[in-house]
């Protein structure tokens, strides 16, 4: 596997990868992602994040996280 991400401000993250990239015969593919994290109230935090998967024959997986930080 191989990825990066980039933050901008703590704020915001954008990620990308490549899964089982040198594994032969591979189901694995592109993986892209982005995430934004912010304050309510100074004491209440709240996380969004968006995730693609190529899963090969599968095909593709999105994924969509909400959380709230106390």
């Amino acid at each position: 596997n191989l990825g990066g991400e980039y933050s901008y401000r703590e704020r915001f993250a954008a990620r990308a990868g490549w899964r089982d990239l040198f594994a032969e015969d591979a189901e694995g593919g592109l993986t892209l992602g982005a995430g934004w994290t912010g304050e309510m109230n100074n004491s209440l935090g709240f996380d969004f994040a968006y995730a693609y998967a190529d899963q090969g024959r599968l095909g593709a997986v999105h994924r969509l996280t909400v959380g709230v930080d106390f």
